[in-house]
């Protein structure tokens, strides 16, 4: 078990730029969004400027530059805060009204115009920004997929009646659990909560379970694939598993910068979710080729 569910993991790690690749296609379609919101929105807010005090010269370049240099000004070691940060209205607001005002000293009687001007100028940020992150998780979603279209085609191949029939199986286990749950918590409420730690430690059990009714029910029996030491080499397989691939972010932490390692921490981590969720029925169907081998075969 331990040692099938590792070859799954690094034989599929072959995949790891298909996800990679998406998530790139992502972000660049994001940023040809973002783009030209951004400068779009940082040249509007100069001809507003330029409107509202006409006897000031406002040099868009400088403009874009103060702004670039704010941004560029975070702690990007912390990426995630940082991109927060600038995804924030009321940072974009004061830094663009920062940058404005230190453009046109003595511009106390038309602050409160520059203010709108720039807020409406965020706006169009902010809005540039929500394309951006609805384009990421897009190719997040869309890489996923893929890859575990990819890697189920090596590991675990499924035809269509197997396909409706682990949805049928899924739905079942899953009805059958919200019910238990709404029962046992109107009768006990503790018990809600104990049936929910049951069902983790129950997961490893039904996800073999499920392996065996799609692909050994007329092959081998029950109990040779549903048994407490097979559950727990699963559990065993996937916490090593899950080592490795935190083994592996850490070690692009140390080599890389934090951004490139999540950039590739990421389609690692879509790679080891899938693989884990295919480790079951890859260890049944490898128990199921063994029973058909003869003697004489072997």
């Amino acid at each position: 078990m331990i040692g099938n569910g590792l070859k799954n993991f690094f034989r599929n790690l072959k995949y790891i730029f298909t996800p990679l690749g998406v998530l790139a296609l992502g972000v660049v379609m994001g940023f040809c969004v973002l783009g030209p919101a951004c400068s779009a929105a940082v040249r509007g807010l100069v001809a507003d400027v330029k409107t509202i005090a006409d006897s000031v010269s406002v040099d868009f370049p400088a403009l874009k530059d103060a702004v670039v240099a704010a941004v560029r000004a975070l702690d990007w070691s912390q990426p995630i805060e940082a991109v927060s940060t600038v995804l924030r209205k009321e940072w974009l607001t004061k830094t663009l009204n920062g940058c404005v005002q230190s453009m046109l000293p003595g511009s106390e009687s038309v602050s409160d115009k520059i203010v709108t001007a720039v807020d409406t100028a965020a706006a169009h940020v902010v809005a540039g920004m929500a394309v951006f992150i609805f384009f990421v998780l897009l190719s997040l979603a869309g890489g996923y997929m893929l890859t575990k279209f990819l890697v189920r085609r090596d590991v675990a191949r499924r035809g269509i009646g197997k396909f409706f029939l682990a949805a049928c199986i899924d739905s079942l286990l899953s009805t059958a659990f919200i019910v238990a749950l709404t029962l046992l918590h109107a009768l006990w409420a503790p018990g809600a909560v104990i049936l929910g730690v049951a069902a983790v430690l129950l997961a490893g059990a039904a996800a073999l379970l499920e392996a065996y009714l799609l692909h050994a029910r007329r092959s081998i029996p029950l109990k040779k694939v549903v048994n407490g030491k097979n559950v727990a080499l699963l559990y065993a397989s996937g916490l090593i598993i899950c080592c490795i691939a935190v083994a592996f972010f850490l070690l692009l932490c140390a080599v890389c910068n934090a951004v490139v390692a999540i950039f590739l921490g990421i389609p690692l981590a879509e790679i080891t979710l899938t693989v884990l969720g295919l480790n079951a029925e890859s260890y049944v169907l490898d128990v199921v080729r063994k029973a058909q081998v003869t003697p004489a075969e072997a």
